[in-house]
């Protein structure tokens, strides 16, 4: 009886067993109070020094692929202004589409420093981010591009497809007269090489602010006959119902044609006078051949082929019996609104995308 009595003191006895529990709980809370702390301070300077490598990607894809010196210049000054404790970076200039039109942008902050981790003996940690930019432009464009066919004439230094970015021109149906550049109708409606629609698929179009469907750049449509210019007039009004001149939309044009879109008033996204056409040659005839550029041989019902996008700021339109006409301006935007991209275009809108 009495060693059994002694057992079950022995057993039952708990006095000590608060001080482990507490001792326990103590290290408990400070493991999690160092993970939650020094781990969110990892998180906060890791999302900084993406933020900077972001920024950096950016700056520096804007002189490509011309100037991969100046590009990575560039992403080192915006370091130096954003990233104060990047120690170490590593920037290059790669090739994605053509030759050095990307930048990789490499940050470490080798020291970044722990608190409640010291109780373990970590006094510091590195934090790694990296940015990958491309400058590119749009190869297929999910919807919205107008069913106007602007007829590349034959490229030079300053006018890639024919015409120069910013100067007044006006476009003409062919009926009124051959030169090279008047624009003509396309049924991009649907898709490439098959005739579908009609007059009444190109009305549509011109009404919504362009085709509902994507549009491919090397891709070949048929030319669409049988449009009333009255029709497109009209048509044209229903999409375009602003004021806005071509100064209040597209400001700072530089050296090779890229302009600032503005939105006066905030009204939309983008002014319904900034539209999309798809600049085509006659793929019948092989480079060089000046028949390639003009409407030689595009009579009827005939396949062209697109080889790139521009933007065309509509100032004016109308009709002249029953041809229709546009007045206004390539222009050359900073694009983010297609579907897929590929080379770099010296005519085509251009876009600065982070890739990585």
């Amino acid at each position: 009886m009495y060693l059994r009595r002694v057992s079950n003191e022995i057993f039952y006895n708990q006095s000590g067993n608060v001080a482990i529990i507490f001792a326990l709980a103590i290290a408990v809370l400070l493991g999690v109070t160092a993970l939650v702390v020094d781990v969110g301070g990892l998180f906060e300077e890791r999302r900084e020094l993406q933020k900077s490598a972001d920024m950096a990607a950016l700056a520096g894809v804007m002189e490509l692929p011309d100037d991969p010196s100046s590009a990575i210049s560039m992403a080192n000054s915006y370091l130096d202004q954003n990233t104060p404790h990047a120690f170490e970076r590593n920037i290059t200039v790669l090739s994605t589409y053509v030759s050095n039109d990307t930048i990789r942008v490499e940050a470490t902050n080798p020291n970044t420093p722990l608190y409640f981790a010291r109780i373990w003996g970590r006094q510091e940690s590195t934090v790694r981010a990296s940015a990958t930019a491309v400058i590119s432009s749009p190869t297929v464009y999910g919807h919205g591009v107008m069913p106007f066919g602007i007829m590349s004439k034959e490229p030079t230094s300053t006018s890639p497809f024919g015409y120069t970015f910013g100067e007044q021109v006006m476009l003409k149906v062919p009926s009124q007269s051959g030169e090279s550049g008047n624009f003509q109708f396309l049924d991009i409606i649907g898709d490439p090489e098959e005739q579908a629609g009609g007059a009444k698929d190109i009305y549509d179009a011109l009404m919504s602010g362009g085709a509902p469907n994507p549009v491919y750049k090397g891709e070949k449509y048929y030319t669409q006959t049988g449009i009333n210019g009255i029709q497109v007039a009209n048509k044209l009004a229903t999409w375009i119902t602003c004021n806005h001149t071509f100064n209040e939309v597209c400001t700072d044009i530089d050296e090779e044609g890229v302009v600032t879109i503005e939105n006066p008033g905030n009204e939309d996204p983008r002014c319904h006078r900034l539209i999309v056409c798809p600049i085509i040659i006659n793929p019948e005839f092989p480079e060089g051949d000046p028949r390639r550029y003009n409407w030689s041989g595009v009579e009827g019902s005939k396949l062209v082929q697109i080889i790139d996008f521009a933007y065309f700021f509509v100032e004016e339109w109308g009709r002249s019996g029953n041809d229709s006409f546009i007045v206004g301006r390539f222009v050359r935007t900073v694009d983010d609104d297609a579907l897929e991209y590929g080379a770099v275009s010296p005519w085509g809108p251009i876009a600065y995308r982070l890739i990585k």
